[in-house]
């Protein structure tokens, strides 16, 4: 018999409505939502799956709606629980090849350019980020596969690829 691995992407924050929708905070290591037909809750030692039937996005917040989920007592039950899903559906972050704390000292690169070195790892909450020196200013780059392109482990350089103004923040 295959046995599934689950991975842990996020939480329920709290009920959102009277019609059983939740508030998710989701991490980036899950797909988009659209791709996945279903998340899962271990339930009494059990992955149990609930089908997604619509959502809304604000930043790394959703609100969710399950088919199975109706009002807001159901939806009370799943309140702080974590969400996992398949772990064959996750996305692999550079991030995921080293761990974070492996990563100081390391040289950040952007076009070529180099940003400086990593002074610190940040933790703050399921988020995670690179402190640096860059024309002498404390700058904070989230350690997630939107920004971090590629580790090159050998070399001890991370090439980012940023939006326009993160580093004036």
């Amino acid at each position: 018999m295959l046995k599934i691995e689950y991975f842990e992407v996020g939480h329920i924050i709290r009920t959102h409505g009277l019609n059983g929708q939740l508030k998710a905070k989701i991490g980036p290591n899950c797909p988009e939502l659209s791709e996945l037909e279903s998340l899962f809750f271990k339930i009494d030692g059990h992955y149990v799956p609930y089908f997604i039937s619509d959502y809304s996005k604000n930043g790394n917040q959703f609100i969710i709606k399950f088919e199975e989920v109706n009002n807001i007592d159901s939806a009370q039950y799943l309140r702080g629980k974590n969400i996992f899903i398949d772990q064959s559906r996750m996305i692999e972050s550079p991030a995921d090849t080293i761990s974070s704390n492996e990563m100081i000292g390391f040289e950040v690169m952007e076009k070529e350019k180099c940003l400086g070195k990593v002074k610190e790892i940040l933790n703050s909450g399921p988020i995670q980020h690179l402190i640096l020196i860059h024309n002498k200013k404390e700058v904070l780059i989230p350690i997630n596969n939107h920004f971090i392109i590629s580790i090159d482990t050998k070399n001890n350089i991370i090439y980012t690829e940023l939006p326009d103004g993160l580093l004036e923040i």
